[in-house]
């Protein structure tokens, strides 16, 4: 087992490698892990159509998990746009969105990393020793056993800390 750790820049930079947002619609993303499995996302989302000009400020706050297929999963419980709390059908909405978006962009990247590995759980915490108090976000992932080196009695924890690239993480 090991439990790879996340904190807010690598969990940023991770999202927007994947959203691949060069094209300059959403800026300012972050990706802020909380405390009880929190995420907050918030970003601008940058309206240029129709003669509307207009950077229009998002916030979400969701709680994060993992399905019975081992995907990360959130479950949006707020959205606000301007401020202003878009209410629960805007909410379900995004959070359809949101998981399609970790189900076809950031799983597929991020299994291709842990190649035979799976994600059994994900939480936030403090106590990762590596995180030295910081809030991080906490993959428990299961790997393959590998040949000569016996099973450790607790998972082995491996912080990321500012910007990573997924397709870097690990040797091939």
């Amino acid at each position: 087992m090991i439990e790879l750790a996340l904190d807010q820049t690598a969990m940023s930079t991770l999202f927007t490698s994947q959203l691949g947002l060069n094209q300059g619609a959403i800026t300012d993303m972050k990706v802020i892990p909380i405390q009880s499995d929190g995420v907050v996302l918030s970003l601008k989302l940058h309206i240029n159509a129709s003669g509307i000009n207009r950077v229009l400020p998002i916030e979400l706050h969701s709680i994060i998990g993992v399905n019975q297929q081992h995907n990360i999963t959130l479950h949006v419980m707020h959205l606000k746009r301007d401020g202003l709390d878009a209410g629960p059908t805007a909410a379900a909405r995004m959070e359809q969105a949101l998981n399609q978006f970790l189900l076809s962009s950031l799983m597929p990247s991020l299994r291709n990393q842990l190649k035979n590995a799976q994600i059994i759980s994900v939480h936030t915490s403090t106590s990762v020793v590596c995180g030295k108090g910081s809030e991080m976000l906490v993959l428990l992932i299961e790997a393959p056993p590998i040949a000569g080196v016996a099973a450790q009695p607790t998972p082995t924890a491996l912080c990321l800390k500012g910007p990573i690239d997924i397709n870097k993480l690990f040797p091939s």
